[in-house]
């Protein structure tokens, strides 16, 4: 039987980043072992590849368009209700420890609770942070990291525990990686204080409370890596060959039939506020580069094998074990440098939009799925696992049969959405994503079509050549549009 639930999230993680999944030198043990134990998806497809969007739709089960946070940088007040909202009023414990990200850090509105402006206001005012602890998106105790690399260890409760147990100024400076254009290097620091060990120390701790206390509970436990910069503490950086990790794919025939986009990223010029005003590495980063921000990653992913190993270790300690749910997944993957493309965005790559999902725990199966599962069928998928009632608004599916016995059927495709933001910058594209195709379609009518069974590795947009087939996709694409309209709220009149 199914009391708890772990839901372990990372940012920007690729699912080849794993042993489990392909790479040939990661240290991954111990969700290895959960993958080999437990069930391992191929096709898990993110709702949006962007980071607050597909996070929020995880925990609504709601499309972008229709829970409201559809890009980086919103803030929505009020929030809308989330899983740990329906959990605590089923009796269920909410946590999370560390990175939430879906309400802005870079403002000063103080109604964001991620604001890093509000947790420095509290600091400065001489306040414990461990006695503003939520609650918060529906988590009863929350304590946080914020943003990424170098200054995440001044912010919120990571930044308090990080100075309490010695950390320094020096220890948060990147040491960049020399003549490589993409921010990269190692850090000063202590593996002992790095975010992960934090949160990896933090949930164990509250997770023996709940052994104590028997109560039920959901924890998320999501880590800021291997979210660029590419940063890991040196001791940790040491211990990766850069000659040993896999070589990216090149751009070499695909991007001429791509949207113009994807040539400015490869160039260096792209972002997400606009066009910056030269391209900062035309035709692409030199090879040797590529294998030093991979060698980077998968430090960090190795960090964070450790932090799941302890915390694995403490639910078998309290007996905990046989009676969690464990869910490992990630908000988006990342380029890595495949067809020249770093980070996440308006990309159609496999890279970029399938993410891995690995499932461990009372009544999941053992083996491996084939099949196409989407972001926003987590939520209602977790409470078809506890056998409680139906999360209300949910656009996902209930795949928990599929969970049990991956024999079941789940979706033909997946429904992924993407809007930039910035104003005049904004750009939106939707699309329809099955095991063995990836159909998207922009704003402007552009189209791109990419069949991996003949092309795996996606090469070459065929929308041009395969015109009958991007039709019956557009027409398939407007009618998951118009079945997936929002809902929320609920009428309760006529007029």
């Amino acid at each position: 039987m199914i009391r708890n639930v772990l839901f372990i999230l990372c940012d920007q993680l690729r699912k080849d980043a794993l042993g489990c999944y392909g790479h040939p030198s990661a240290q991954t043990a111990h969700l290895d072992r959960l993958a080999k134990e437990g069930l391992r998806c191929e096709h898990n497809i993110v709702a949006s590849p962007i980071c607050m969007p597909d996070r929020m739709s995880m925990l609504t089960g709601r499309h972008i368009r229709n829970h409201g946070l559809w890009t980086n940088g919103l803030l929505l007040d009020p929030l809308p209700p989330t899983l740990p909202d329906h959990l605590q009023a089923q009796g269920y414990r909410t946590a999370n420890f560390g990175k939430i990200h879906c309400s802005p850090t870079g403002t000063t509105d103080l109604r964001s609770w991620e604001s890093k402006h509000r947790w420095k206001a509290l600091q400065e005012a001489g306040e414990d942070l461990f006695e503003h602890c939520g609650p918060y998106l529906g988590f009863e105790h929350v304590e946080l990291t914020l943003g990424h690399g170098p200054s995440n260890a001044r912010d919120a409760h990571y930044g308090q525990w990080f100075r309490e147990r010695g950390g320094t100024e020096e220890m948060m400076h990147l040491h960049k990686d020399p003549d490589n254009p993409e921010h990269s290097g190692v850090r000063e620091m202590p593996v002992e204080l790095h975010h992960s060990r934090f949160i990896a120390e933090r949930s164990c701790a509250w997770i023996k409370q709940r052994a104590e206390d028997g109560e039920p509970f959901f924890a998320q436990i999501s880590f800021p890596d291997p979210h660029h910069p590419f940063d890991p503490p040196r001791e940790a950086a040491e211990k990766v060959d850069p000659a040993r990790e896999p070589e990216a794919i090149p751009a070499k025939n695909d991007l001429h039939d791509r949207p113009a986009h994807y040539r400015q990223r490869l160039d260096g010029q792209w972002s997400r506020k606009g066009l910056k005003a030269k391209a900062h590495h035309p035709g692409g980063i030199a090879s040797e580069h590529v294998r030093t921000l991979r060698a980077r990653t998968t430090a960090m992913v190795n960090l964070i094998d450790q932090a799941v190993g302890q915390i694995l270790e403490t639910l078998e300690e309290s007996g905990l074990a046989e009676e969690t749910l464990i869910l490992f997944t990630s908000d988006h993957g990342e380029g890595l440098g495949d067809h020249g493309v770093f980070g996440k965005g308006p990309w159609g790559y496999r890279s970029i939009i399938e993410t891995p999902l690995i499932l461990h725990g009372p009544s999941v199966a053992e083996g491996v799925s084939h099949a196409v599962i989407s972001d926003v069928d987590l939520a209602p998928t977790l409470c078809g696992m506890l056998g409680i009632p139906a999360l209300p608004f949910a656009d996902g599916l209930d795949l928990s049969a599929h969970w049990k016995d991956p024999s079941q059927p789940t979706r033909d495709f997946a429904l992924l959405e993407y809007r930039n933001g910035f104003a005049e910058q904004d750009y939106a594209c939707a699309g329809l994503v099955s095991a063995d195709e990836t159909y998207l379609r922009y704003q402007d009518g552009v189209e791109e079509l990419t069949q991996l069974a003949s092309d795996p590795e996606e090469q070459n947009n065929v929308a041009g050549e395969r015109t009958q087939r991007c039709a019956e996709l557009r027409a398939q694409l407007i009618d998951q549009l118009l079945q997936t309209s929002n809902r929320f709220p609920q009428q309760i009149s006529h007029a």
